[in-house]
């Protein structure tokens, strides 16, 4: 009975592993994406820029997801050990969150800077 115990144990923190990497991954993912997005800003290039922070919130999404199916598991009963790769994955998806709704605001509004700008120019 023993060795079934501790086989559930480190089959939990296997699972548990397996899933911070993933979130790790995809988090990462969205993280390039989004910095993908501010160079594109750079020339000006709008439309790829729109098209990496739709990336970015897609592997945000694929992360998130993850993270709720963990949870929802919890909510059910199920008991996990949580360790410190996993702390790390839910730092990485938290701060590529923060990264990619701020790469989303700063693409509209150097949109909006770079059309406004383009307005006062024409009028001249």
């Amino acid at each position: 009975m023993e060795n079934n115990a501790v086989k559930e144990y480190e089959d939990k923190v296997d699972e548990m592993t397996a899933v911070a990497f993933q979130i790790i991954l995809h988090a990462g993912d969205a993280r390039i994406a989004s910095e993908e997005a501010l160079k594109a800003l750079h020339t000006f290039d709008f439309e790829a820029a729109k098209k990496k922070v739709d990336e970015s919130f897609d592997c945000l999404l694929q992360a998130h997801q993850i993270q709720t199916d963990l949870i929802q598991k919890e909510a059910g009963g199920e008991k996990y050990e949580i360790s410190l790769i996993f702390n790390h994955a839910q730092d990485t998806l938290m701060t590529s969150m923060t990264q990619c709704r701020l790469t989303r605001e700063l693409c509209t509004l150097y949109e909006l800077l770079y059309n406004r700008i383009e307005e006062k120019g024409e009028k001249k």
